[in-house]
This record gives structure tokens, sequence and C-alpha cells, in this order.
């Protein structure tokens, strides 16, 4: 098989850091445990897989300047209350989303990890694709 790369190397993006020193794809096996790096990839790929949908990327944005209810995003996204609260759940489980009981209605905003990932997304934004 194929040595993925000779020479040690580093990539570092925020708290991400994969390093790579003569690895070779024979070291792998199903039953092989995965560097701690590529654990960390395999995670921020489910999570980038749930931000893809535009609906629920559009949610998350709005959250970022302050919490709303459920029939607030509704009524700015034009989409079922069932539906709103579908993706909120899927944020929520990504620990992106907390949400706060006020009366009777449920508000929900982003978490710091939500607020970090937030940044991130308004810089590539900022990007002339």
């Amino acid at each position: 098989m194929q040595e993925i790369e000779n020479s040690p190397s580093l990539l570092t993006r925020g708290k991400l850091v994969l390093k790579y020193s003569n690895m070779n794809t024979r070291s792998y096996t199903s039953k092989c445990q995965l560097p701690a790096s590529f654990r960390k990839i395999k995670k921020i790929s489910a999570l980038l897989k749930k931000l893809v949908d535009q609906n629920r990327l559009k949610i998350f944005c709005i959250l970022a300047s302050k919490s709303h209810c459920v029939c607030e995003l509704e009524k700015d996204l034009t989409l079922s209350q069932s539906l709103v609260s579908h993706h909120l759940r899927d944020l929520k489980d990504l620990g992106l989303v907390k949400s706060k009981k006020k009366g009777v209605r449920v508000y929900y905003s982003l978490t710091k990890n939500g607020e970090f990932l937030a940044d991130l997304i308004f810089e590539i934004l900022k990007f002339d694709f």
C-alpha cells in the first residue's frame, strides 16, 4: 500500500490539530483505533452534515442575533411549526442551541459552541465565492 506522507506535517485550525508521521494505509484496519484527530474529524463531519440543510442553517444564523421562540421562526421562514421544531431539536442535539421556557413559550438561543461556530460561519460568508 502507498504511504500517505513521508515527513511529519502539522495542520492547525483553532483547537483541531492533525499530525501525520510516516503513516501508511496498512496501519488502519476496521478493528484499529483511529487517531484522536480523526475522531474529531468524524464529529465535525456529522455536525456539517446537519448544518448543510438550508432551513437549519437559516435558523442557526437567526439565533445568532438573539433568542427566538418557534412561532417567531415559523413566521420569519414560512415553515411549519413542526418542521421548525424538528430543526431546533437537531441543533439542540448537536449542542449548538439551548432552550429556556418563559411562560408558555420556549425560547431558543445559541450555546457557547454555537456562538463560536456562528462566528466562523459569518467569517466564511465574507468570502466572495
